[in-house]
């Protein structure tokens, strides 16, 4: 079998097993080389150790088919998936009348309407936040953006606010732990249970 990148990556879990056979190989190959003056490509080498080593060829062969297998599986569990989905909306379109298709028609660009609104005001939202954030000279992970992004610009900023404030506690608690060798106390609350935003805020400090 030649070699093919795609198939070289999926027998890339083996080679912990066949360190000492690929030694051999690698100084096989470098003497070659060597003699030709011409240095063997990553494919030539690696063609020549599944040659040397017909268990490692066997292997190979074993680890191309069942990923091969594997992913035409999911292909075919996909089409079938589709195929089925589209027969059966051609059934239920045909029972419709001319009324009912277009209403049917109508609601559906309704609905897709209203998708594509709620994700252009998430983005506003979201690059209103960046704005906030950019204002108080907070940065934020994508994650930890998309965290502080809330339903609307009031919870937007209020979840700002918070983070702000647990930042600058964080500072304070570092810089008292700093001048004074001790070890802050949770600088999160008061001592009592985190609150649902805190816990998420904890995750990317």
């Amino acid at each position: 079998m030649t070699f093919d990148k795609f198939y070289l990556q999926l027998f890339a879990e083996n080679a912990a097993d066949t360190g000492a056979q690929s030694n051999d190989a690698g100084a096989a190959a470098e003497n070659t080389s060597g003699q030709q003056g011409q240095e063997p490509t990553a494919g030539e080498q690696f063609n020549k150790l599944l040659a040397d080593n017909p268990a490692l060829q066997s292997e190979f062969d074993r680890r191309v088919t069942q990923a091969l297998a594997k992913q035409k599986g999911k292909l075919d569990t996909a089409t079938q998936d589709a195929i089925q989905k589209a027969v059966a909306d051609a059934q239920r379109r045909a029972g419709q009348s001319a009324e009912e298709a277009a209403a049917e028609e109508l609601e559906n660009l309704r609905k897709e309407n209203e998708t594509l609104k709620a994700a252009q005001t998430r983005a506003g939202l979201r690059q209103r936040a960046a704005e906030l954030l950019s204002e108080k000279k907070l940065t934020a992970s994508p994650g930890m953006l998309e965290l502080l992004t809330g339903a609307d610009e009031d919870s937007t900023a209020d979840n700002i606010a918070q983070y702000e404030a647990a930042i600058l506690a964080a500072v304070k608690a570092a810089q008292t732990a700093a001048a004074t060798g001790t070890t802050p106390r949770n600088y999160n609350n008061k001592g009592g249970e985190l609150s649902e935003f805190d816990k998420r805020i904890a995750k990317y400090k």
